[in-house]
């Protein structure tokens, strides 16, 4: 495979994926098995169909959950479970590191999500970490970090680890929308597309903000130093992101 039929098989699954072709995105996976992408000689052109195989994962996934909502909460479920493994061997690769930022933030962000509508949020906040200590103003990896402690907080009963989290939820969110705005400004490519993100920042953020007084808000607390985790175990997974 040569690098201009991988970037059309690219924009083909990212096409398929908005349209929910679930027959496209099915031929693909099925097309281009794990054996098959374990022949190509270039590792860099196997990390990015690792990628594009894990989208094409990814897009199923979203595909099922809107058609049947039961299906979210199944623990096994090969779409999830497909989509991991492929972002994992991208990152596993042995030339990853020398992959360009936006690659490499891009597969941290995107099993970032995965592990949060998985519900495993502490390690879906390490890979958003990985990605923005990347690029600190990736606003995709901000946005969902935002998305990630949001959820978080609505789950805690402790109201005062839940105020933590909506701070720093909104704190990203301002981020997000400000790294958004700069970016709209700059490209006239897809302008509805990331409208409609500042859109719905800017709506989760303002939910947030009912939680707080105007003080409390004045306030500033990174979480990034608080530990994730009681026991040693724990703190090692969460902090290697696996």
């Amino acid at each position: 495979m040569d690098r201009e039929t991988l970037d059309a098989l690219g924009a083909i699954i990212d096409k398929a994926c908005d349209e929910r072709n679930k027959e496209e995105l099915e031929f693909i996976v099925n097309k281009y098995s794990d054996e098959y992408v374990e022949t190509l000689d270039d590792e860099e052109i196997r990390i990015h169909l690792y990628y594009y195989l894990a989208n094409a994962w990814s897009g199923l996934k979203d595909i099922l959950h809107e058609k049947n909502q039961t299906e979210i909460w199944k623990f096994e479920q090969k779409e999830i479970f497909n989509a991991i493994y492929y972002y994992r061997k991208a990152i596993s690769a042995s030339c990853f590191d020398a992959m360009n930022i936006e690659m490499k933030t891009s597969i941290y962000t995107n099993i970032g999500n995965i592990f949060n509508h998985y519900g495993r949020t502490i390690i879906a906040l390490k890979y958003y970490n990985k990605a923005l200590k990347l690029s600190p103003n990736f606003f995709m990896a901000l946005a969902n970090k935002a998305i990630c402690l949001e959820t978080y907080a609505n789950l805690e009963y402790d109201i005062g680890h839940k105020d933590l989290m909506y701070r720093e939820a909104l704190s990203r969110y301002k981020e997000a929308n400000l790294e958004i705005k700069k970016y709209i400004q700059q490209y006239s490519y897809n302008n509805e597309y990331y409208k409609n993100i500042y859109d719905m920042v800017h709506y989760r953020s303002s939910s947030i903000k009912e939680f707080f007084t105007h003080e409390s808000l004045d306030e500033s607390i990174n979480i990034d130093y608080c530990e994730l985790g009681e026991s040693t175990e724990e703190r090692e997974i969460t902090e290697n992101g696996y």
